[in-house]
């Protein structure tokens, strides 16, 4: 398998050798990137690992997380809100930005 270089992160090391990654190390690394190549390490990191079972289509706990906050609607305890809004509010820009 080829070494791959992600912005300063060698991966080489792990790639090639039966030497356990040194988690403290890379993460080190990691922190010395510049701001984009973190969020773009970390964007493929997550995209590499499986969903939580909670978030997986059919799973018992979606299920149960779905019907809990439907009841929460119909009890009153929530205020559902329309896609627009919610995408809507989720593209304004944040104060301290």
């Amino acid at each position: 398998m080829a070494a791959k270089t992600v912005g300063k992160l060698d991966t080489a090391e792990a790639l090639t050798h039966d030497v356990p990654v040194n988690r403290a190390r890379v993460y080190e690394q990691a922190l010395a990137l510049p701001e984009d190549e973190r969020l773009k390490l970390a964007a493929e990191l997550l995209a590499s690992a499986p969903p939580p079972e909670i978030l997986r289509a059919g799973s018992s706990e979606l299920a149960k997380a779905i019907h809990e906050r439907m009841e929460s609607v119909r009890r009153g305890d929530a205020k559902p809100v329309s896609a627009r809004a919610a995408l809507a509010r989720l593209r304004r820009p944040r104060a301290g930005r």
